[in-house]
């Protein structure tokens, strides 16, 4: 029996921020190439190892969720249409059931031949390059993408031709998730591109994402900036255009604002565009589409859950000013509109949008004219419609959806015909033997939260059955139905699974992402702790069978709530977490996140991170819960550093003894942000954090 942790050097680092005094003991752990640093992760893994190695139930769990991995799995998002002279064609990233890494296929129209084009699995030995994102030509000719390799979603950007199978000699760097639009001739694009290497100093290649023009067949390295250059260090910026791209829109965006510009495109000098400011934004964001001479907007200007408005740009083409903006969709006081691309389209002869309503999609077509609704399209389950997407004049639309039991599919839409599969995987599941409700509870100041409970209808939940409380509560994105392997397999072996829509994010619109961020983050932990007492208080698990799951800012999420409430959690899986938020700025892309979490270089914002910052606020003397925190070599998001520092911090400080409640590291050395994952790493991965999970909950794995 192992009765110690393994011994982590002590550093007497003190040092005063805004008038606090910080001490910093396990700072030297920042520095995650230096060999005592991976010496000291050798150690903490070997530890992991032998403690997790008597825990019952790997086999059978990792056959299980196998079983669930291994299905043709579509990536959300990654669907696209053209037009090519014989007809539509469908492009997707997809992993075949069984294969190691997503692949990208195309098919031609409905009824087409799913036909690989650029197979990942061929790539690389050990099946760790992944493609990051694409864009096809408008003709369908031609695939600009992006290959990254060990999940560090550093893009290189790759061209093919579609019908020869022929890859271009030509490669861009720097150019992670890339946005890119083609001109209608297929002779060249603009695309983003971060900081070359060695024109900046190395921690400023993560910022400066700027706009340029690449013809085919040049040297990328005199590519002309057409945008970018008065820009903010940690804007994203990312590009629309209508389809004879003779109109440019850029969306220059923070999180938490986004402002919209657009120029006329002179085909005589694609470089010398003249853009003009359409909104600026303090803090709504805006994403627009462009439809011929009609630009249209998802906004919260004045409308926190979101409406549409159109700016007609005939005189603007001709040389004249943009007027001002016709609302097409109003807001609703009961449904969401979420700010993103892929959420709203033009068709023939009306428009399509996703809407949200109490965390659960439809998708509602209106007179654009008129702004008349025409038809809602429900569902007969808790579906989540993750995008939309259709051709110019064309009356099909085509959509991404999936709920709790139904893996990523493709959809069409006809009028005649109703809502249709286009391609979807096989999987079998006991969807009739699982109860899925949704609750409202009380948060600690009173406001009501959703939340979604999962559980095999044959059984009675009761203060014994092991509880999976899961939650995310940030930058504006919303916990809706989706498939999760994990949580089947969880459900299927006797257990529940919570998902609380906790604020922060954008399930009720504007108002509800801004009650959980910035001076308000501690709502969201708030939210969270209120839904695990809300279960016990309901005779739904207890504090010897409640776990706690987060990855990313998911991950903020646990370890703030095991911070503050140690006594109320029987374990927690903590995943690419970010922990130490006095220094998160320092590292990789985090000050792109200063508008959601705030800035520590700014005192009235330091004291919002430093008092509910888990790694400062984490104490000695306290019986933890069993912890399990996972991070990534590759992570080119949220530093390892913080998932480090914190396992020293809480190894150091519990009092509960390590056969008890173990506070355990596992970091992946070939992994990211959970992107570019071979198959075998995410069975692994899954299998892994449900067995610690149920070891430390009493679920017996069957």
């Amino acid at each position: 029996m192992v009765k110690e942790y393994p011994k982590t050097r002590i550093e007497n680092i003190v040092e005063e921020i805004h008038g606090i005094t910080i001490t910093d003991p396990y700072r030297w752990l920042e520095n995650s190439s230096d060999k005592e640093v991976l010496d000291w992760i050798k150690t903490q893994k070997d530890f992991a190892t032998r403690i997790m190695d008597d825990y019952k139930g790997w086999d059978k769990t990792y056959a299980r969720v196998k079983r669930l991995l291994s299905f043709d799995s579509i990536i959300p998002y990654s669907f696209n249409i053209t037009e090519t002279p014989s007809g539509l064609r469908f492009f997707f990233l997809m992993r075949e059931g069984g294969k190691k890494q997503y692949s990208l296929f195309y098919q031609n129209e409905n009824q087409g031949n799913r036909i690989e084009l650029i197979n990942t699995d061929e790539l690389s030995s050990e099946c760790h390059v992944a493609i990051d994102w694409y864009y096809p030509s408008p003709d369908g000719r031609f695939i600009a993408y992006g290959l990254s390799e060990g999940g560090t979603e550093k893009s290189v950007l790759h061209i093919i031709d579609v019908e020869q199978k022929k890859t271009f000699s030509e490669q861009i760097p720097q150019t992670r998730m890339c946005s890119l639009i083609w001109l209608p001739d297929n002779s060249g694009f603009y695309y983003t591109r971060y900081p070359l290497p060695g024109t900046v100093s190395p921690d400023e290649e993560n910022y400066n994402r700027h706009i340029f023009f690449h013809k085919l067949g040049d040297d990328y390295k005199n590519d002309v900036k057409v945008f970018g250059e008065n820009t903010q260090p940690n804007s994203v910026l990312w590009m629309v255009a209508n389809d004879s791209c003779t109109v440019l829109s850029v969306v220059d965006i923070q999180y938490t604002k986004a402002d919209i510009y657009v120029s006329v495109v002179n085909r005589d000098n694609l470089v010398s565009l003249s853009f003009s400011s359409l909104i600026t934004a303090s803090s709504v964001i805006n994403f627009p589409i462009i439809n011929g001479n009609k630009l249209y907007i998802i906004t919260q200007m004045d409308a926190p859950n979101g409406k549409i408005i159109m700016y007609d740009l005939k005189e603007f083409l001709q040389g004249g000013d943009i007027k001002k903006p016709k609302t097409i969709v109003d807001e609703e006081d009961n449904s969401v509109i979420t700010p993103d691309l892929d959420k709203f389209v033009v068709l023939s002869n009306k428009i399509g949008v996703v809407k949200e309503q109490n965390a659960m999609s439809k998708i509602c077509f209106y007179n654009p004219e008129t702004s008349h609704l025409i038809e809602e399209v429900n569902f007969d389950t808790s579906m989540t419609v993750r995008s939309i997407y259709s051709l110019k004049e064309s009356d099909q639309l085509y959509f991404m959806a999936e709920s709790f039991l139904k893996p990523i599919s493709i959809y069409f839409h006809k009028p005649e015909t109703g809502v249709n599969l286009l391609i979807g995987p096989s999987l079998d599941l006991d969807s009739e033997s699982i109860d899925v409700r949704q609750e409202w509870y009380e948060s600690k100041d009173g406001t009501k939260v959703s939340m979604f409970v999962s559980s095999l209808n044959s059984i009675k939940p009761s203060s014994t059955t092991p509880v999976l409380l899961t939650g995310y509560g940030g930058f504006g994105y919303s916990i809706t139905p989706r498939y999760t392997p994990e949580n089947y397999a969880w459900i299927m072996n006797g257990g529940v699974v919570a998902e609380p829509n906790l604020r922060g994010g954008n399930e009720y619109g504007q108002e509800w992402h801004r009650a959980g961020n910035r001076e308000n983050k501690q709502n969201v932990f708030d939210d969270f702790i209120s839904a695990a007492e809300w279960l016990i208080d309901n005779n739904i698990g207890s504090r010897e069978t409640l776990s706690i799951v987060g990855g990313s800012n998911g991950g903020l999420l646990v370890g703030a709530a095991f911070v503050q409430r140690p006594d109320l959690f029987k374990c927690v899986y903590c995943s690419l977490p970010l922990l130490d938020m006095i220094r998160y700025t320092r590292f990789l892309v985090a000050k792109q996140w200063i508008p959601e979490y705030g800035d520590p270089e700014i005192k009235e914002e330091f004291q919002w991170l430093y008092a509910y910052s888990p790694y400062h606020n984490a104490a000695s003397g306290i019986h933890y819960p069993a912890i399990l925190f996972k991070t990534a070599m590759g992570d080119s998001r949220v530093d390892p550093m913080h998932a480090l520092k914190m396992t020293a911090k809480i190894q150091n400080a519990t009092l509960a003894p390590i056969e008890e409640n173990p506070v355990l590291l596992w970091v992946e050395t070939e992994e990211g942000h959970a992107v570019g994952r071979s198959l075998e790493q995410e069975i692994e991965g899954k299998t892994r954090a449900l067995i610690f999970l149920a070891h430390h909950t009493g679920m017996i794995l069957e």
